[in-house]
């Protein structure tokens, strides 16, 4: 009898082979896999300096596919992760232990990604396919991650398979992406991936089927494409060179002309030479980025165009036993351009005042143009210190931002661990953590100081084992110099204070390989201190609790099922009543605003269904798979505004606007090769 065996494994190679026996007969047969990265890039990789992270939570590409209702899309399984607030008037504005979503800060390979998410928070920027891991940092991040007071999502490209030819390939009804990948040379190899989503086509035909022509023509989503590409070419046993490219586009709407009236996306370019030399480690990075977005309203057409190009360098050298330092140095330069096609006041007080170097006529879009230059510095020091069950990481970071003036700001960092046993460990961390106020910002006050925060937070990891593990944290978190616009006209400034804090707390199952999963739950309190009012509300991104639980089972060798249930206390809004009145005959209307954030919108949950069915093939395999997205169409507190029914005024009442009024099916193959 002649069996073909094929084994999976994750971060090896795929293997196959022929195995012939009698039926009668014991065969006991070992099998070497061989590893999917090779060469210095998969070397440069933490080992110890891993664990000297308190908030670490990363997710894995194997971990991202199987998470239900996430359609394998990396951002939206970080929602299922404790601290992640997910605003009911904005999915695509994720707020981390309280902070506001602008707080939080997106790279991939050290370089900073522009946007998130594509229009309308459908789909993130990210593929699963090209990533390594993405790690969710909460808050009390290391010295490593700067401008941002909030959170941090690093994620990680990874090198290409270097053993033969593979690809995949997934089509449901939402989206199209793949990726082909390979080496093409001796110790050279590199992938190509891309997506495109059609979601406005899908979402219309089934909106009008479950909630009629109104629901269905609510829904506008954008077309989007994303593009990836990456190739290493191995130099010696010691260093390879690597060349990578990210690109995202979106276009939404079109006028009575025909005219796209808006567009934005970016291209990332980058190159790096990864290095090991005995204890020495070293990565340097050279990019270039084009970030762009265009609006037409009506005639008036803004455009803005920036171009960066940046050098970043990291090293780790193992001093001693116990001693590791890691140092980095960034260097990055900023041209933005700003055009408008039709005069703009501040235009003319920009030239020569705030780092401003011209004002002339666009060539494409006749009106004005801004161009404004940005430098950005940085550079910092830890040492990860190993003894006596202890691991301490003190560490330093400086940030130099340069405009019209120079800022400079430096954060103290400190993280702490002690495994008390084999199954407890203790940590503790605290930091302080500065941003930068953007283009955008400056253009309304130039004037505008950084923002900082102060986290710290102490907590416990226990190793259940069998059962799984366990992680708890307790946070607090001060802002200062948060941006306010004062609704009286006094204009955009550092007057906003905030204040969070929290506890979290996540139980993950051990991953048997049948049965994998985790429950999270978050209580927490984010609030703001206004100037105009001197008092404290409760901030527009506070949700008190937070519970997710995930669950995937493997039923069989071929088919495996999962669930993901989601609750969130609802945000507050600020109460308001429309007043009606006739004065002299004439019909009169006002509003009138109630205490700031003192109500709150209903409470979200949502169930969401997955299950998937995998047809092995000689060399290739098959998986068709099916999620059923809010299955008990919860989705109902996005807002709460007044409606009219009917044709008369006295008809109007308050009504809960929902967000995804139904349940949504979603369909889908992948082919693996």
């Amino acid at each position: 009898v002649v069996n073909v065996v094929r084994i999976l494994a994750y971060d090896y190679e795929d293997f196959t082979a022929e195995i012939e026996f009698r039926a009668d007969e014991e065969v006991a047969v070992d099998f070497r896999l061989e590893p999917r990265f090779e060469g210095a890039l998969a070397v440069l990789v933490e080992t110890e300096a891993l664990t000297k992270d308190i908030a670490r939570r990363p997710l894995s590409p194997e971990v991202i596919r199987r998470i239900p209702g996430s359609n394998n899309d990396p951002v939206f399984s970080v929602m299922t992760l404790p601290g992640v607030v997910v605003p009911s008037f904005n999915r695509s504005r994720l707020s981390f232990r309280g902070s506001d979503p602008f707080a939080n800060h997106l790279e991939i390979d050290r370089v900073p990604v522009p946007m998130l998410y594509h229009y309308g928070g459908i789909r993130s920027v990210l593929n699963t396919d090209t990533l390594q891991e993405l790690v969710y940092f909460p808050g009390n991040f290391d010295a490593r991650f700067g401008r941002a007071t909030g959170g941090i999502l690093a994620a990680r490209t990874r090198p290409a398979g270097n053993q033969r030819l593979k690809g995949t390939a997934d089509v449901n009804i939402f989206l199209s992406e793949g990726i082909f990948e390979g080496p093409y040379a001796p110790d050279s190899s590199g992938w190509l991936a891309g997506r495109i989503t059609y979601v406005e086509r899908a979402l219309y035909p089934i909106a009008y089927a479950l909630d009629g022509a109104e629901a269905a023509d609510t829904i506008k989503m954008p077309s989007s494409f994303d593009y990836q590409a990456r190739t290493d070419v191995g130099i010696t046993d010691r260093s390879t060179v690597s060349f990578a490219l990210f690109g995202s586009s979106d276009r939404e709407g079109r006028n009575e002309v025909g005219q796209v009236y808006a567009t934005d996306g970016f291209n990332i370019v980058k190159g790096g030479v990864a290095t090991v030399s005995g204890g020495l480690r070293n990565e340097l990075q050279l990019s270039y980025s084009h970030i762009w977005g265009e609006r037409i309203d009506n005639g008036p057409v803004k455009v803005r165009q920036n171009h960066a190009v940046a050098v970043y360098d990291d090293a780790e050298w193992r001093l001693a036993d116990g001693v590791l330092l890691q140092t980095g140095l960034s260097v990055r330069h900023d041209s933005t351009a700003v055009h408008e096609n039709y005069p703009m006041e501040p235009f003319e007080g920009w030239l020569g005042a705030y780092g401003v170097t011209e004002v002339t006529s666009d060539p494409r879009v006749p009106g004005n143009q801004a161009r404004i230059p940005t430098w950005q510095h940085a550079a910092y020091a830890q040492t990860v210190l190993t003894f006596a069950g202890f691991t301490v990481t003190p560490g330093l970071r400086a940030d130099v931002h340069r405009q019209k003036r120079t800022y400079t700001t430096v954060d103290p960092r400190l993280l702490a661990r002690y495994q008390v046993t084999d199954a407890l460990t203790l940590k503790a961390g605290v930091g302080r953590y500065s941003d930068f106020p953007d283009v955008r910002q400056l253009e309304r006050n130039a004037d505008l100081q950084p923002l900082r925060s102060l986290h710290a937070s102490t907590g416990a990891e226990i190793d259940l084992g069998r059962w799984g593990s366990l992680d708890m944290q307790v946070y607090r978190k001060s802002m200062d110099g948060l941006l306010f616009l004062d609704p009286a006209g006094a204009g955009l400034a550092n007057s906003l204070r905030g204040l969070s804090y929290g506890i979290e707390t996540i139980y993950r199952f051990r991953d048997t390989g049948k049965l994998f999963g985790w429950a999270s739950y978050t209580w927490a309190h984010s609030d703001r201190l206004y100037p105009d009012t001197g008092t404290w509300a409760p901030a527009d991104v506070d949700q008190r609790h937070v519970a997710n639980l995930v669950l995937g089972w493997k039923v069989s060798r071929r088919w495996e099922m999962g669930g993901r249930w989601r609750y969130g206390s609802g945000n507050p809004y600020t109460p308001s009543e429309t007043m009606y009145a006739v004065v002299n005959d004439l019909p009169l209307s006002w509003t009138e605003l109630g205490e700031r954030n003192s109500a709150r919108l209903l409470p979200q949950h949502r169930l969401d269904l997955r299950a998937e069915y995998a047809h092995p093939y000689p060399t290739w395999t098959l998986r068709a798979y099916v999620e059923l997205l809010n299955v008990y169409a919860s989705e109902k507190a996005a807002m709460n505004e007044w409606r009219t029914f009917g044709d008369s005024e006295d008809q109007r009442h308050r009504d809960w606007v929902s967000t995804v009024p139904f349940p949504l099916p979603l369909l889908g193959v992948r082919a693996e090769l």
